[in-house]
């Protein structure tokens, strides 16, 4: 829910746009109602609305000028101004624009032209939001990385040379920061980085593949994706590879009883032959030709 202020000098309109607009089904909370620009001004500083929706010509303060006052007093916080006005001066328009006006109706204006406006705004509101969040998590990974390097040098010193390499230290650090990134995503986020690498693997399979390969085509670092992928499909990335090159072996085998051995491994992505019947015996229970008898 966002927290949203509407002033306008007449009350009729007012009090109508207070009690006959179903604010939370917009995810807003109509938090004040204000008579002109002036008491706006002095109630957003103690309420800090997200929204506001204001009239632009009114007696005390009119819109433009209370725009441009909460822009200067408010540092904080970029607060979307929405105006209403039967004001249809281009250049009046254009001078409202430039400050934080998101949008502009113009009187009478129909309930859809209101919804499309306000759900635009608080569509921004939220892109706004997930990028704070997704700083703010960097920032906590930025924090624990600087910590974890620190302690670990620390300890490092006091071990001696034999305790760990520089090398391992930071593989491990990368191992962390993995950890600490997957955290930040939604679950939906982490569903669909699966589903794409899934997809690929499924494009790709029949060439070599490896984990590097795989997180460059998604572009994301290779301790990532398999942190990732592990976490969401219970199975590593390369598991996931030889399970999809061994159905479509079973299924070259079922259906082309004439091809041979090293052919059907070098069509699912294996060049060594002999690689690919341990690895088919070891996972199936019977080498190829076996397979291929039963089937």
């Amino acid at each position: 829910m966002y927290t949203c202020m509407i002033v306008e000098d007449e009350e009729v309109i007012r009090e109508g746009m207070r009690f006959g607009i179903d604010w939370a089904s917009y995810r807003l909370n109509l938090a004040a109602a204000a008579s002109d620009g002036k008491e706006a001004l002095e109630l957003a500083g103690r309420i800090r609305p997200d929204i506001v929706i204001t009239d632009v010509v009114m007696k005390e303060m009119d819109g433009i000028e209370l725009a441009r006052r909460l822009q200067a007093d408010i540092k904080d916080k970029a607060i979307k101004v929405i105006m209403i006005s039967g004001h249809e001066n281009v250049d009046y328009i254009r001078s409202a624009l430039k400050l934080q006006v998101v949008d502009y109706l113009l009187k009478p204006f129909h309930e859809e032209e209101f919804a499309e406006v306000v759900r635009k705004v608080v569509a921004d509101l939220d892109e706004e939001r997930g990028q704070q969040e997704r700083l703010r998590s960097l920032e906590r990974r930025n924090e624990l990385s600087q910590a974890w390097v620190r302690d670990r040098l620390v300890e490092n010193l006091s071990a001696g040379p034999a305790k760990q390499t520089g090398l391992d230290a930071f593989a491990e650090l990368d191992d962390l920061l993995a950890g600490a990134e997957i955290a930040s995503l939604s679950g939906s986020d982490q569903r669909k980085v699966v589903r794409a690498v899934k997809d690929y693997i499924q494009s790709a399979f029949r060439e070599e593949l490896t984990l590097a390969q795989v997180a460059e085509a998604v572009h994301l670092s290779p301790n990532y994706l398999a942190n990732l992928f592990k976490k969401n499909a219970g199975i590593t990335v390369n598991d996931y590879i030889t399970q999809i090159r061994l159905a479509e072996a079973k299924r070259l085998l079922r259906d082309e009883p004439g091809l041979l051995v090293q052919h059907v491994a070098e069509r699912i992505g294996y060049k060594d032959g002999k690689y690919f019947t341990k690895l088919f015996k070891r996972e199936v229970g019977m080498n190829p030709s076996e397979f291929r008898d039963r089937a």
